[in-house]
């Protein structure tokens, strides 16, 4: 399954980008895809992670537990095979 996931937050581009890559790190997954933007003085990080769902549950909670990446949104994408 492909999930798209969309965080705003008040930090940098640099530190957002690092904390998620260390959290998918720890959940054995990558990165794909992403795009930063800045819109209203906050940075936005779009990109998307193919995995279980079990695997997406898990990593939605564990972006939720940090402060923050709270401002966080999802989005089915395409199946993968």
């Amino acid at each position: 399954l492909r999930m798209n996931y969309i965080i705003v937050s008040e930090k940098t581009a640099d530190e957002l980008v690092a904390e998620v890559n260390s959290i998918l790190e720890d959940q054995g997954k990558e990165m794909q895809a992403m795009h930063l933007s800045r819109p209203g003085g906050k940075e936005k990080l779009v990109f998307r992670v193919d995995g279980t769902r079990n695997e997406h549950k898990q990593l939605m909670n564990r972006l939720r537990e940090s402060p923050d990446l709270s401002n966080l949104e999802t989005t089915a994408g395409m199946e993968i095979d």
